[in-house]
């Protein structure tokens, strides 16, 4: 799959100002477990601790360089992706702490010279609205603030069913949904799709997608063999016009990202 057009990345998902507390919070050490006063929430109360859903980005790396990215997901199952692009990428899982703390692992998987694979330390700490979060990594820190309006979009399987084409000028890439099946096909890339959907929570507009890929063919620095598969995706709908459906996530190898409108 290619990477999308820039200026369309950048209308779906405006960014804000990084929060300048991002850097205290990497310099106090991150905000991560502050022992057995502090327990890990479980699974079913994460929505006390912080509001899931859709969130733009902002990226600073070690040497200060800020970078917009096209969007961060997290799952009220505690999964989460922070997608700068398709070419860059961090996926894994984060439990968060009563007293607004978090911190998990995560696996980012980026092009430098061929994709590149790196296991990540993730820790942070939620902003006491619930809606802002101040993340740090081994590589990067990030400021993420929640877009209300799409993240309370109820949805449904029923209302996400039905087909979603992204065109580029390598041909289309459609992905069917049809209830919790899933099936598509890539023209530029050969690629046929059969997989699964689910909605944890039908309030939080947060979709989980897992789906293998095979018969992938060679497409630019990227094998056939490497696009071949089980990935999984966090995706969220959009209901504006006949529908969208964007979603992000990776195979272990390289990463997935996907417009598409019904």
């Amino acid at each position: 799959m290619n990477n999308m057009d820039k200026n369309t990345c950048k209308t779906l998902f405006r960014t804000t100002a990084i929060a300048a507390s991002i850097f205290a919070l990497s310099a106090c050490g991150g905000g991560g477990s502050s022992g057995s006063d502090s327990p890990t929430a479980p699974a079913s109360s994460l929505k006390d601790q912080v509001a899931p859903g859709v969130y733009t980005t902002e990226l600073v790396d070690d040497s200060g360089k800020i970078t917009e990215g096209f969007v961060s997901i997290l799952s009220p199952t505690g999964k989460h992706v922070v997608a700068v692009n398709q070419a860059d990428m961090t996926t894994g899982a984060l439990e968060f702490r009563t007293d607004g703390t978090f911190s998990g692992v995560g696996q980012r998987i980026f092009v430098k010279d061929g994709w590149k694979i790196r296991n990540l330390d993730i820790k942070g700490k939620v902003g006491d609205d619930r809606e802002s979060l101040q993340l740090v990594t081994n590589d990067y820190r990030a400021a993420l603030s929640r877009k209300n309006e799409l993240s309370d979009q109820p949805i449904s399987l029923e209302l996400i069913s039905g087909s979603y084409t992204r065109t580029t000028a390598d041909g289309d890439t459609v992905f069917t949904l049809n209830g919790e099946s899933l099936d598509g096909f890539s023209a530029d890339t050969s690629c046929v799709y059969n997989g699964q959907v689910a909605i944890p929570d039908t309030s939080i507009n947060v979709i989980e997608i897992s789906f293998l890929a095979e018969n992938c063919k060679d497409v630019q620095q990227t094998t056939g063999e490497q696009r071949n598969g089980q990935f999984t995706a966090l995706a969220t709908y959009d209901n504006e016009g006949n529908g969208t459906l964007t979603f992000v996530g990776n195979n272990g190898e390289v990463n997935v990202l996907f417009l598409g409108e019904r």
